[in-house]
């Protein structure tokens, strides 16, 4: 990614970090992966904005702001940080020991 477009992914996160940790989006994610809740989660679209921001999620809010899906094909409200992780636009830098 070029500098412009880090410069933009970064300015659009700092401007998500003033709103409330989004509780409620992980009671939504916690229930994507329990038993009998899975069976009748809603499932939204890729292009289904987040209304409550945790981690991974303002993550995959500011790339897509810039034009950029991390997580093709998974709703931003439900991304987890293992999703990031998997993401093939995401390089490995380093492991700390």
């Amino acid at each position: 990614l070029g500098p412009i477009t880090r410069k933009a992914i970064t300015d659009y996160a700092t401007t998500l970090i003033e709103y409330p940790y989004g509780w409620r989006n992980i009671w939504k994610m916690f229930k994507m992966y329990a038993p009998f809740f899975r069976l009748i989660h809603n499932k939204n679209g890729d292009d289904t904005p987040a209304q409550a921001y945790v981690c991974s999620t303002v993550v995959t809010a500011s790339y897509r702001h810039a034009y950029v899906d991390l997580c093709p094909n998974l709703s931003d409200e439900r991304t987890s940080p293992a999703d990031i992780a998997q993401s093939e636009l995401i390089n490995y830098q380093f492991t700390i020991k």
